[in-house]
């Protein structure tokens, strides 16, 4: 995976996390993914922020594009789409923990199931949150039902927020 920085520069996702990880004693990292489709693609930002206590934060990001075969692919679609959200800001936390970086309390997980009709979370939440857990993977997960997934994120999730921002600069607004 090619990361690159707030300036679009490539980064190096394993030295710039050794660089940030000597800096920083009190590092935690988040990583979490957005995704928006416009024009047939689907366009999936991949951020690793980098959370210094509370003094500040900064984010690497990974872009990936997957095109589709329509605009309107249903509920499947969103559901595959979001899953592979999922499915990234994992990836990119294997590969963290297993290069010996970061172990699974530096990092945290974020999902951001907010926006999207409920009968599309019904197999997605458990199951990724499950998997992430499973891991040893501290999770945020927000989600409007407190009731059926445990309860809602009133944090800011930091790097679901980095690629929403991302995301927004795709779709023009």
């Amino acid at each position: 995976m090619q990361f690159k920085n707030y300036k679009k520069q490539p980064v190096d996702l394993l030295q710039h996390c050794l660089a940030q990880k000597a800096l920083h004693q009190d590092l935690k990292v988040h990583i979490g993914t957005d995704s928006i489709s416009v024009g047939g693609k689907i366009s999936y930002f991949a951020v690793v922020a980098f959370r210094y206590g509370s003094n500040g934060v900064h984010f690497i990001y990974h872009k990936e594009i997957i095109e589709t075969t329509s605009k309107n692919r249903g509920k499947w679609g969103v559901f595959m789409k979001l899953r592979h959200e999922a499915e990234l800001s994992i990836a990119i936390a294997d590969k963290l923990i297993e290069t010996g970086i970061f172990s699974t309390e530096d990092i945290i997980l974020e999902l951001d199931f907010n926006n999207v009709v409920d009968t599309l979370y019904q197999g997605l939440i458990p199951e990724i949150k499950g998997m992430g857990i499973w891991k040893g993977y501290n999770m945020k997960v927000k989600f409007k039902d407190e009731t059926r997934y445990g309860k809602i994120v009133t944090e800011d999730l930091i790097a679901v927020k980095a690629a929403d921002h991302l995301c927004q600069g795709v779709s023009g607004k």
